[in-house]
């Protein structure tokens, strides 16, 4: 499967029924929503020509209180994409709630 940023936001939203924004989310304060972004790349050349570029997605789930089930239907869906991902978990303090941070690397093809 061809991996691209509409088909990220879909299969979240579709698995966890919350919001899903890219870059960020208008109703910040209202718990729980997901954003997600690229926030980087790597590219990989070959024969001194660039061949492809890996681009760093970071996935961001925001809840008021910690939920281990919103974040394995998270981890389920990036599985279910392909993707080896890390995590992470913070604490943010304004607006006070949970971040899990949910970190891979994938080759993004256009729409």
């Amino acid at each position: 499967m061809q991996l691209t940023l509409p088909i990220i936001k879909a299969k979240l939203a579709e698995a966890t029924g919350i919001p899903v924004a890219y870059t960020y989310y208008p109703n910040a304060k209202t718990f729980p929503y997901i954003v997600y972004d690229v926030v980087g790349d790597s590219p990989f050349s070959a024969d001194d020509e660039r061949y492809l570029t890996f681009s760093k997605v970071e996935v961001d789930l925001y809840t008021k209180y910690r939920d281990p089930t919103l974040v394995k239907k998270v981890e389920d869906t990036l599985t279910s994409l392909d993707v080896y991902f890390s995590k992470q978990e913070t604490i943010v303090e304004d607006p006070e709630c949970y971040n899990t941070i949910f970190t891979f690397n994938a080759i993004i093809t256009e729409d």
